[in-house]
């Protein structure tokens, strides 16, 4: 700790410096409609088409919005629109980056967990893409033990990993989509190779809009139904 002589004047007083950043809002919307002919139609399955659709919009209008969130770049256009996009993780980590050069060995992911737990909270959470969890879960390659000679289950999948520093257990989240969004050309990131230590006390959505679906978009004369999940949000990143 500091020292001080007796008698002294006020020390020099030392605060945290706050910043002042900031992040836009973003329109996400997912529209779908059939024709009245494709609704009253037989359609295999059984299910009726606009309610099947309806839960599949709703799946993909979420996945859209964490889409953002990991990878959202932030930007404003003021002519069309305006149109606004925001910024995700990816737009505001920018020191706190690993490189795994191609190999991700254990005692790197220890280094790299170190260095994720030294600050902030301990609640945080390693979201992987399906390459990076299967790296993960082949530390238990050399470390593997037969139950006996019936056993025909081999594998492994890490859903944890512990700090051997500060023995905290960090949960491992398998983005599965991740895996489908390493096809980027050259110059761009790739998903499918990447995962984020997040710190859950840091980060928050800030819906302007939260999710809503709305029925009857189609217009006044339009031979069908169209209906559209709609959500304006921005990202916190603290």
């Amino acid at each position: 700790g500091g020292s001080n002589k007796q008698g002294g004047s006020l020390p020099t007083r030392l605060i945290t410096q706050q910043t002042r950043n900031y992040n836009y809002t973003q329109i996400t919307r997912n529209a779908y409609g059939f024709t009245r002919t494709a609704q009253q139609s037989n359609w295999w399955g059984g299910t009726t088409l606009l309610e099947w659709e309806r839960e599949k919009k709703a799946s993909e209008h979420k996945t859209d919005i964490e889409n953002t969130l990991f990878f959202g770049a932030r930007s404003y256009t003021a002519s069309s629109g305006p149109q606004s996009t925001a910024g995700g993780l990816f737009e505001y980590i920018s020191t706190n980056k690993t490189n795994a050069a191609g190999t991700w060995a254990k005692a790197s992911m220890q280094t790299f967990l170190t260095s994720a737990l030294q600050y902030g909270s301990q609640n945080k959470v390693f979201f992987c893409s399906p390459l990076v969890g299967q790296v993960v879960s082949a530390y238990l390659a050399d470390n593997w033990v037969r139950a006996d000679v019936g056993t025909t289950l081999f594998g492994a999948h890490v859903t944890a990993l512990i700090s051997g520093a500060f023995g905290t257990n960090v949960p491992v989240i398998v983005k599965r989509q991740w895996g489908s969004y390493g096809t980027a050309t050259s110059g761009q990131y790739q998903p499918a190779g990447m995962g984020f230590v997040v710190d859950l006390d840091a980060v928050a959505l800030s819906p302007m809009q939260t999710s809503v679906r709305l029925s009857d978009r189609q217009a006044n004369d339009a031979d069908g139904v169209d209906e559209e999940y709609l959500a304006e949000y921005s990202f916190i990143c603290r």
